[in-house]
């Protein structure tokens, strides 16, 4: 670890093809229009506080970014704008590499939060992700996130990962308005996923908004392939739940889960659980706590005010091979 930050405050941020990278240090980022920014001492450097800003301004991220609080124990980052773009091959990661607990990313997007990504010859995506390197052997940090409106387009992530020995922190969503999942044939996804021959358990997925969209491949996932428990998926929607699918002959393409989807891999699969006004799941699309491997199946439950509609296709499945299902 390091105690040392990286802070950069002012009106529009905008980064394009650039790095910030600390040894294990904070980062800090805030984008502000008014009022007073505080600074606060923390025990591994410091922290702005925005209790006395009065509104916020952008941040645009662009290009080939990384702002990257990596280190022994992965770092704190905290980023606070308006809105927050993240384009092209851009992230915002902490990767524990050692053996000292990472920390979390704070995200706070008071209007919009949009990520997305391009084509790109090693197929990388834009995204937020805090991750235990193989050589880590310490729990991963969280990602929190508040806003007001989440939209994931086409090759883009926010993900907790365990390569190597630990837990994966807690993905943690809060978007007063809409949370919006698009895919167009690669990666849109909110996950948290222990590798193939990582010991450790996958994290929380948390998600709560007016409404919830997922279409055209997209997926919302906690996932282990190695030796460890899936973790459950919440979502409180007040609204509605939409999952649409790319092909009503193509199952699983749009879907909500907690799997173990290797009969190498050891462990529990976690619940889903969905709270809303209606629900709608159509083309293909589905729900789906699996077990291939050593362990029990989860649980899937729904409580929605108004209507269930599953149509064309779509699903909603638990299945286990060892141990007993949900």
């Amino acid at each position: 670890g390091s105690d040392a930050t990286i802070g950069i405050v002012g009106g529009n941020l905008i980064f394009e093809d650039a790095t910030i990278k600390t040894a294990g240090g904070r980062i800090e980022l805030g984008s502000v229009a008014g009022g007073r920014v505080g600074l606060v001492e923390v025990a591994n450097g410091f922290t702005f506080d925005y209790s006395g800003v009065e509104t916020f301004r952008d941040i645009s991220i662009s290009g080939t970014n990384s702002i990257d609080a990596s280190g022994l124990g992965g770092e704190d980052i905290q980023v606070a704008a308006k809105n927050i773009s993240i384009t092209g091959v851009s992230a915002f990661v902490s990767h524990t590499l050692g053996s000292i607990p990472g920390g979390d990313i704070d995200i706070l997007a008071t209007d919009t939060l949009e990520i997305s990504g391009v084509e790109n010859d090693d197929n990388l995506v834009s995204g937020i992700v805090n991750q235990i390197f193989p050589d880590g052997t310490a729990d991963g940090g969280d990602i929190n996130i508040e806003t007001g409106n989440l939209r994931l387009g086409d090759r883009s992530i926010i993900g907790t990962f365990v390569q190597g020995e630990g837990n994966a922190g807690n993905v943690n969503i809060n978007a007063s308005d809409s949370v919006s999942l698009e895919s167009q044939g690669n990666t849109s996804a909110i996950t948290s996923n222990v590798t193939a021959d990582a010991v450790g358990n996958a994290g929380n997925i948390n998600l709560t908004t007016f409404s919830l969209t997922i279409s055209n491949g997209a997926f919302l996932s906690a996932a282990s392939s190695g030796q460890g428990d899936a973790g459950n998926v919440t979502v409180n929607a007040t609204d509605f739940i939409i999952l649409e699918g790319q092909d009503a002959n193509s199952l699983g393409n749009t879907v909500i889960s907690s799997n173990i989807p290797s009969d190498l891999a050891e462990g529990n699969t976690g619940n889903i659980e969905l709270n809303t006004g209606s629900l709608t799941i159509n083309n293909g699309a589905g729900l789906f706590a699996g077990n291939s491997g050593q362990g029990n199946a989860g649980n899937v439950t729904i409580d929605a005010i108004n209507d269930v509609n599953l149509t064309n296709n779509s699903f909603i499945a638990v299945a286990g091979t060892e141990g007993s299902s949900g």
